[in-house]
């Protein structure tokens, strides 16, 4: 080797390797004009983790049901049925986790009616139960509250923390979820110190005749919600609605009720998700409601929420 490749040499292995660094971080152009993406904008690119409500207790036949959620492609099932309540039996609770967790799917525990919060359940109970729960490989988290308006947020964030105190691991996240009304009266702010997530209903689908009246009417809402999701800093879950709200709950009327189509579910979520990004909120997580109402009221429908949950994103 020469004098000159002696002296010079690690000095063009320095460049090349910090022009192949600069390259990877910023993202280049190949010659046929297609971007290779860093692996931010890889990140930005890929879909929210996908799940679903569901209720059913872990005594019945659930395994048909978690088959078919996994071979949906949904990897998250919060189940309304799950735990029930302090001083349920064990041993179908962990059957079902077990079974889960064979599937690929992680269980969402919700812990989330009253009685969990108001002082039915003893400190004593509840941690006993977080610290089986905690140890399983299929728990993703706690479902503490739920759009209630009958919730008193000091109990609801002193209950909270009985849950964080027996499982302090941050995989475990708590969140509870409520609506835009409980966003205008103050309840979700009140919340905020529960939750380790937060999370937002964003229904819509049949209560104006078109989604663009939707926007028009509520994006302001939309707006003030996601600026103060913004300040929290907390990673954000969207509850997209696949349900036809007045043929599974009568009670509730909507003028323009009706099953949501792909393309609608599709254009609602995009719009959320797009509206998160630009206030560079992070959603690593989307909920839809309901896989229980759909295989009571129209298990076709079902077909439809996969088409939805797994379009192309707007970005």
């Amino acid at each position: 080797m020469d004098s000159f490749q002696v002296i010079y040499r690690p000095f063009f292995t320095a460049c090349l390797w910090i022009i192949s660094v600069g390259c990877c971080c910023q993202g280049v152009t190949r010659g046929n004009g297609h971007h290779r993406a860093s692996g931010n904008e890889v990140r930005q690119l890929q879909l929210p983790l996908q799940g679903v409500y569901e209720s059913i207790s872990a005594t019945d036949n659930y395994k048909p049901r978690l088959d078919q959620i996994a071979a949906g492609g949904f990897k998250v099932v919060l189940n309304y049925s799950l735990p029930g309540k302090v001083g349920a039996a064990i041993a179908p609770l962990l059957a079902y986790a077990d079974y889960a967790n064979l599937k690929g799917l992680s269980v969402i525990w919700a812990m989330k009616n009253h009685q969990w919060w108001d002082g039915t359940y003893s400190t004593d109970s509840i941690t006993k139960l977080v610290n089986i729960l905690k140890n399983h490989p299929a728990t993703w988290g706690y479902y503490v509250a739920d759009d209630d308006q009958n919730m008193i947020a000091s109990k609801v964030i002193s209950y909270s923390n009985i849950i964080r105190a027996a499982d302090p691991n941050p995989r475990h996240p708590r969140l509870t979820a409520e609506n835009t009304g409980l966003f205008n009266d103050g309840t979700m702010q009140s919340l905020e110190p529960a939750n380790d997530y937060i999370a937002y209903w964003r229904y819509g689908i049949g209560k104006y005749a078109t989604l663009e009246e939707l926007f028009v009417a509520e994006d302001n809402s939309y707006n003030l919600i996601f600026e103060w999701v913004k300040t929290t800093k907390k990673p954000f879950v969207l509850v997209m609605q696949a349900n036809n709200v007045e043929a599974c709950y009568p009670r509730l009327k909507s003028r323009y009720s009706h099953w949501p189509t792909a393309k609608e579910m599709t254009d609602l979520r995009n719009h959320m998700l797009t509206i998160a990004k630009a206030k560079d909120i992070s959603v690593p997580l989307i909920l839809w409601y309901s896989y229980f109402d759909i295989m009571r009221v129209n298990p076709a429908a079902w077909d439809t929420l996969k088409q939805a949950a797994f379009s192309p994103l707007p970005y």
